[in-house]
C-alpha cells in the first residue's frame, strides 16, 4: 500500500469517527444535560422531588396509567366513563398519548410510570438533538462543532426545559427540523413525498402541535423560496405556482395518510370550545420580552425565546451580515418578528392555537421563534461575516457554496477555528445547564415523589374497601379533594366513575351540563367536584362522595377515613344510570344563562313530571361591614339544605376570585377549579341560620367588579318525590364496561329511557335485540331512546365514529403515495438513460 493510499485510508476512518462522535454528541448531550439538571435540582429519579410537575401531575400521569391499561387489554381505547359522565377517548389518545415513544410504558409496572415518563422524555430530547443536527448538516453543511452547538442549544432551549411538563409537544420538535429539510427539498427539486410523510407523522403523534407546525411550514417554504431566488436562481410564475401546488399536495397526502386517526379525532372533538376568553392584546410586557432572550431570567408569564447566547448573537449578526443579500435579511427579519409577535400578541396566539384562547402555557409558539433564530445563526456562520459597510456581492448558489473555503473572509476564519468553537460549545453547555436549573427551581418544588406514591396507594385501598362494601355494576363516586391541586383525572387512572375532569379532549356537552348544574365555572372545559350537590348527584348517579364532614342529606357508610380525614358518605337519593322519564323529557331544554338552581328545577320538573320546584329562594338579611364587604344572615328552614352560589357579574370579562366564608370556614370561589354550589348546613333536623361573607381574593384585580351571591334551599321532601317517580322504572345495570353497557328496564308504559351518558354518534343501542335510534337530551349532556311497555333487555356498545372512514382514506393515501414513488422511480430511470 502506498503512502498516499495509507494516509487517505486513515483520513477516511478519521472522518467516519468524527461523524460518529457528532451523532453521538447530538443525542447524548441533551440527555446528559437533562440528567444533570435533574440531579442538580434533586428531581426523581436522582432526588426526592417528583418529576411530575404541573400538567404531568394534573393530567399525564393519570392518562399514562389509563393508556397502559389500554395496551394490556384492561381498558378500551374508544370510551371511558371515568371522566365527566363519559367521553370518546380517541381524542384523549390522539391529543396526549399517540407518541410512539409511549409504547415503552409496557416495559414498566404501574408503580414505575414516573420513571418511564422520565426516560421517555430523555429519549425525546436526544432525538430532538439528532434531528436538529441532521438539519444543520444537510441544510447548511456546517462544521461538526457548530452543528453540535446549535443542535444542543435548540434541544435544551428555554422553551424545551420549561415545557417538559407537556411531553406530547416534544415529538413535534423532532419532526420540525425534518419538515424544514423536506420544505427545502421541495423548493430545490420539486419532490414532496418526504414532506407529506413528516406532516402525516406530525398529525399522528399530536394533531394539536401538527396544526402549528403546518402553519409554520407554510412560512418556512416561502423563506426557502426566497433564499432560492435571492442567491441567483431563476424562478418565474410557473415555478412558484408549481411549488405551491406540490406543497398543497404534500399537505393533502399527509392528511390522507393520517386520516385513520385524524378523522375520528375530529369527530370526537367536535362541539368543543376554547377553554378561556381572549382578553387584552399583549401577553407580556416589554421587560418580560427582553428577559426571555437571556439565560436564567425565565419566570411564569415570560415567553421562552432563550436558545443560547451564541445562537442569539449569531442571529443578530445575520441581520448585519453584508454577505447575505439585503432582501433576504429583510424577509427573514419579518418572519422572525412575526414569530416573536405570535408569542407576544394574544390575537396571533388565538390563530396559532386553532382559533381558541390558550388556557395556560400561553407561549406555545415560542419554540418556532427559537428555530428561526437557529436558522439565522447557522446561515450567518455558513456565509461567513462581513460588515454591512463593506462591499457585498450577491453570488449564485454555486459561489455561495464555495464561500466558506475562501481565505479572504476574515470573519469566517474564526468560525473555522476548531478550538474556539469547541470552547464556545463548552460554554454553551454550561450556560444551558444553569438556565435549566434556575427554571426548574420554579417548576419542580413542593411535590415529593413519596407523597405521590403514598396517595396512590391509599386511594387504591379506599377503592378496594368501597368495592367490597358495594359491588354494584354501576355507581359514580367523587372526592372533594384531589391528589394535588388540579389533579382531576384520578378516576381514569384508578378505574372509578367520577364527574371531575381536566382534559382538552372530553365530551364538551357533558362538561357544559356539569357546569350548568353548578359543579364548576360556566364556559370551562374542565369540571371539579368541589362540594356534594345532593340533587344533581342523585340525578347523575353519584352514590358516594368522599369529603371531610358529613354533608346534609347523605348517610355515613362506616368505611374508614383516609389519612387526611376524609370519609365516604352515601347519597340515598342516587338514581341508576338510566330511568324512564316523563313524556315531555325529549323536549327538555335549558339555557346556559340559567343559574344552577333554575336549571335543576327545570330538569327535575321535566323528567319527573312533578310540578314542584326543588329549590326556592331563602330569606336573607344583608349586612354590610365598614370596609364594604358584603355579609348575609341566611335563614334555612327545617327539612331543607341551604346552598350559596357565587354568580359572576355580567360586566366581568374574566373571573374575579373571591373568598366565600360560611360560618368560619373560608372557600376560594369563582376560579378555574373552584366554583360550586356550597352547602350552608350539615343537618336538616332543625331550622338554622348561616352567616356568609363574600370578599375579593388577594389575587383579584382591584378594579374588577365584585360577584353577587345567590341563596337557595333544597326541599328534601320534593327531592324524594321526584326521585321516587324516576326510580320506579330505573335501569338495572348488569354490565358496565368502558364501551359496553347492558341491563334491563321494566316499565308499565312505553316511554323514553334517559341515560346519564353524554350523547355521541358512536353509541349503538339495542332493545330486545333490535337497534333503536338514540337522541340527545339536555343539549347532548345526556341521551335517550324509546322503550316499549314491559321488560326491555338493553345493550349499548361504542365505537369511535370516523375510524372506518379514516382508515379507508389512509389506505387510499398509501396507494397514492406508492404510485407517486413508482412514477418518480420510472422518471429517474428514464433521465439516466
Amino acid at each position: 500500500m502506498t503512502e498516499t493510499v495509507k494516509y487517505a485510508y486513515a483520513g477516511h476512518h478519521s472522518h467516519r469517527g468524527i461523524t460518529a462522535l457528532f451523532w453521538i454528541g447530538c443525542f447524548v448531550l441533551p440527555v446528559a444535560l437533562f440528567c444533570v439538571t435533574a440531579a442538580w435540582g434533586g428531581v426523581y429519579p436522582f432526588g426526592g422531588e417528583s418529576f411530575l410537575t404541573e400538567d404531568l401531575k394534573y393530567q399525564y400521569i393519570d392518562f399514562f396509567t389509563w393508556y397502559r391499561g389500554v395496551l394490556t387489554g384492561e381498558h378500551s381505547i374508544f370510551y371511558s366513563f371515568a371522566q365527566g359522565l363519559g367521553s370518546n377517548t380517541w381524542g384523549l389518545y390522539s391529543y396526549y398519548l399517540a407518541s410512539p415513544f409511549n409504547l415503552l410504558i409496557m416495559l414498566f409496572s404501574e408503580e414505575h410510570l414516573t420513571l418511564a415518563i422520565f426516560i421517555i422524555t430523555g429519549l425525546k430530547l436526544g432525538c430532538i438533538g439528532l434531528a436538529m443536527g441532521l438539519f444543520l448538516r444537510r441544510r447548511f453543511e456546517l462544521p461538526y462543532a457548530w452543528s453540535l452547538l446549535f443542535a444542543v442549544s435548540f434541544a435544551f432551549s428555554g422553551w424545551v426545559v420549561t415545557q417538559l411538563r407537556n411531553p406530547m409537544w416534544l415529538d413535534a420538535l423532532i419532526l420540525l427540523p425534518l419538515g424544514a429539510l423536506a420544505c427545502r427539498r421541495l423548493i430545490r427539486t420539486g419532490r414532496f413525498l418526504a414532506l407529506s410523510l413528516v406532516m402525516a407523522a406530525d398529525i399522528i403523534c399530536c394533531w394539536y402541535m401538527a396544526y402549528m407546525s403546518v402553519l409554520f411550514f407554510c412560512l418556512y417554504v416561502l423563506l426557502e423560496l426566497a433564499v432560492h431566488i435571492f442567491i441567483g436562481n431563476r424562478a418565474g410564475a410557473g415555478f412558484v405556482l408549481g411549488r405551491a401546488v406540490r406543497f398543497t399536495a404534500a399537505l393533502l397526502l399527509g392528511l390522507a395518510l393520517s386520516a385513520w386517526t385524524f378523522v375520528p379525532t375530529v369527530l370526537a372533538m367536535l362541539g368543543g370550545s376554547g377553554g378561556a376568553n381572549m382578553t387584552g392584546f399583549f401577553a407580556c410586557t416589554p421587560t418580560e420580552l427582553a428577559k426571555s432572550l437571556f439565560p436564567g431570567l425565565w419566570a411564569y408569564g415570560t415567553p421562552q425565546f432563550y436558545t443560547g447566547l451564541v445562537a442569539l448573537i449569531a442571529a443578530v449578526l445575520f441581520l448585519l451580515n453584508a454577505r447575505i443579500p439585503l432582501r433576504l435579511r429583510v424577509i427573514v427579519f419579518i418572519i422572525a418578528g412575526f414569530m416573536v409577535a405570535s408569542a407576544v400578541l394574544k390575537p396571533l396566539q388565538y390563530v396559532w392555537c386553532g382559533f381558541r384562547a390558550p388556557n395556560g402555557f400561553y407561549s406555545r409558539t415560542a419554540i418556532l421563534a427559537s428555530f428561526t433564530m437557529v436558522w439565522m445563526a447557522a446561515y450567518c456562520v455558513r456565509r461567513g461575516w462581513q460588515a454591512p459597510w463593506q462591499h457585498a456581492a450577491v453570488e449564485p448558489e454555486h459561489a455561495a457554496n464555495a464561500l466558506p473555503h475562501a481565505r479572504d473572509a476574515r470573519g469566517f476564519r474564526l468560525t473555522r477555528c476548531r478550538p474556539a468553537v469547541l470552547a464556545l460549545l463548552a460554554l454553551t453547555v454550561v450556560e444551558l445547564a444553569v438556565n435549566a436549573h434556575l427554571s426548574w427551581n420554579q417548576l419542580y418544588v413542593g411535590y415529593p415523589q413519596e407523597e405521590h406514591e403514598a396517595y396512590v396507594n391509599e386511594a387504591d385501598a379506599q377503592l378496594e374497601a368501597l368495592r367490597a362494601f358495594d359491588d354494584s355494576a354501576f355507581y359514580r363516586v367523587d372526592k372533594t379533594y384531589t391528589r394535588n391541586g388540579a389533579a382531576l383525572n384520578e378516576g381514569i387512572a384508578r378505574n372509578f366513575m367520577q364527574l371531575s375532569s381536566y382534559s382538552s379532549a372530553n365530551n364538551p356537552h357533558a362538561i357544559d351540563l356539569l357546569n350548568t348544574l353548578g359543579y364548576s365555572s360556566k364556559g370551562e372545559f374542565s369540571t371539579r367536584y368541589s362540594a356534594p350537590i345532593l340533587a344533581s348527584d342523585a340525578l347523575l348517579g353519584v352514590r358516594y362522595a368522599a369529603t371531610f364532614e358529613k354533608p346534609a342529606g347523605y348517610l355515613a357508610t362506616g368505611l374508614p377515613a383516609t389519612s387526611n380525614g376524609a370519609m365516604l358518605y352515601e347519597n340515598p337519593y342516587a338514581l341508576s344510570l338510566g330511568f324512564v322519564a316523563n313524556a315531555q323529557a325529549a323536549n327538555v331544554t335549558y339555557y346556559n344563562d340559567m343559574d344552577p338552581f333554575a336549571a335543576q328545577n327545570a330538569i327535575f320538573r321535566a323528567f319527573s313530571g312533578v310540578e314542584e320546584d326543588l329549590y326556592t329562594p331563602l330569606a336573607v338579611e344583608q349586612v354590610t361591614s365598614t370596609d364594604g364587604t358584603p355579609s348575609w344572615n341566611v335563614a334555612i328552614p327545617e327539612g331543607a339544605i341551604g346552598y350559596a352560589y357565587v354568580q359572576e357579574s355580567p360586566e366581568d370579562d374574566a373571573q374575579t376570585p373571591v373568598v366565600l366564608t360560611i360560618g368560619t370556614t373560608p372557600y376560594q370561589e369563582n376560579t378555574r377549579f373552584e366554583h360550586s354550589l356550597r352547602p350552608l348546613n350539615t343537618t336538616t333536623d332543625t331550622a338554622s341560620v348561616a352567616t356568609v361573607t363574600l370578599a375579593k381574593d388577594a389575587t383579584a384585580e382591584p378594579s374588577s367588579p365584585t360577584p353577587t351571591c345567590l341563596f337557595y334551599g333544597l326541599n328534601l321532601d320534593a327531592l324524594a318525590r321526584c326521585c321516587e317517580v324516576l326510580g320506579t322504572s330505573q335501569m338495572n345495570v348488569t354490565q358496565m364496561g368502558d364501551s359496553v353497557v347492558s341491563g334491563t328496564v321494566t316499565t308499565a308504559e312505553a316511554g323514553d329511557l334517559v341515560l346519564s351518558i353524554p350523547y355521541d354518534r358512536g353509541w349503538t343501542a339495542t332493545v330486545n335485540g333490535e337497534i333503536c335510534e338514540t337522541e340527545p337530551v339536555l343539549d347532548g349532556g345526556m341521551m335517550s331512546f324509546h322503550l316499549k311497555a314491559g321488560e326491555n333487555d338493553i345493550r349499548l356498545s361504542f365505537r369511535s365514529p370516523g375510524l372506518r372512514l379514516g382508515s379507508a382514506i389512509s389506505l387510499a393515501g398509501v396507494a397514492v403515495f406508492a404510485l407517486c414513488v413508482l412514477i418518480g422511480a420510472i422518471a429517474r430511470r428514464r433521465s439516466r438513460a
